[in-house]
């Protein structure tokens, strides 16, 4: 991004903190929870997970807080249909969406063996094509 730090990234009704310190994202947990009412919304502790990454993703670290509420570490969220893996690097994991893919082309094409080829394609697009493409237009895909 140009050498610039985005420490939150908003989209739709998710919220995304990004800080290099445990103390400083605690703070950001802070600032946010007493801005609930501000911008009327709700965080809620449960729904909330806590992620690493780096050369230090496997020391063990205190769960943080928001509300009074704990915030506990986890090695993988699922985030607009894909899986965002803790780890030394950020990484994807877009295995469950091909599954899925996969899945929806077999039932299609199981259940269209006698249509002809134009309407089973505007099946193949209306059902398939989406399960691809759900929430690329948040992610940064790595080039192939």
């Amino acid at each position: 991004m140009g050498g610039v730090f985005v420490g939150v990234i908003a989209y739709a009704d998710d919220l995304l903190l990004v800080s290099a310190s445990v103390v400083q994202l605690q703070r950001m947990l802070s600032i946010c929870y007493s801005q609930e009412e501000n911008a009327d919304i709700q965080f809620n502790a449960e729904k909330s997970c806590l992620m690493k990454f780096g050369k230090n993703f496997k020391e063990e670290l205190n769960n943080l807080h928001i509300g009074g509420l704990q915030i506990v570490w986890t090695d993988k969220i699922k985030y607009l249909g894909v899986y965002v893996c803790a780890g030394r690097n950020f990484t994807l994991d877009s295995s469950c969406v091909v599954h899925m893919f996969y899945a929806a082309a077999n039932a299609i094409y199981s259940h269209t063996m006698n249509m002809h080829e134009m309407p089973r394609l505007c099946l193949f697009e209306s059902f398939n094509l989406p399960l691809l493409t759900y929430g690329c237009d948040g992610l940064l895909l790595p080039r192939v």
